[in-house]
């Protein structure tokens, strides 16, 4: 013999406060998902901010005392730079 109408067989209804928790956990979750992604975005924004941009000559400078060109070929771009 069967009882009731065979959905959920065996588990209890959910009662105001069952539905209430779902909500309150959905909503907790989609909240903590939209501030993570806003935190990210916002942490990569800075990353990109905190970098100074360097001009050419200083590049050319940090290369130079980096022993990457010598001193002729740093005085020759200097002056093309200048």
């Amino acid at each position: 013999m069967m009882h009731g109408n065979g959905m959920m067989e065996g588990m209890p209804m959910m009662g105001a406060a069952g539905w209430i928790f779902m909500i309150l956990l959905w909503g907790f979750a989609i909240v903590g998902f939209i501030f993570t992604v806003q935190w990210l975005l916002s942490k990569r924004k800075s990353e990109k901010e905190e970098r100074p941009l360097q001009s050419p000559l200083d590049i050319l400078k940090s290369r130079y005392v980096r022993g990457e060109i010598t001193e002729e070929e740093y005085n020759r771009i200097k002056k093309d730079l200048e």
